[in-house]
């Protein structure tokens, strides 16, 4: 699915407090990988077009380009590229 469009669901996270890093989380954040609650593979960093106001733990649906992650350890295995956000209904 490298460089296809995706449509995914999960749980809004914020990385740091300038609100510049941004994950999306299979588990919200008091159960997030970094809390010890599943792998890498449950968060995938977010590359947004425009800048959006969800809180952590929103539930959205972000769509946009996914690109796999093999070499550089500050980032995800998963970032989903040119990515617009729908708050979930």
């Amino acid at each position: 699915m490298e460089g296809q469009k995706i449509s995914i669901t999960g749980y809004f996270l914020v990385l740091d407090a300038r609100r510049s890093r941004f994950l999306l989380s299979k588990n919200p954040f008091a159960s997030c990988f970094f809390c010890g609650n599943g792998g890498p593979e449950t968060v995938m960093d977010l590359k947004f077009t425009k800048s959006y106001n969800f809180e952590v733990d929103d539930v959205i649906t972000v769509e946009g380009v996914l690109r796999l992650n093999e070499s550089d350890p500050a980032y995800s295995y998963f970032i989903l590229e040119k990515a617009v956000a729908y708050p979930f209904e």
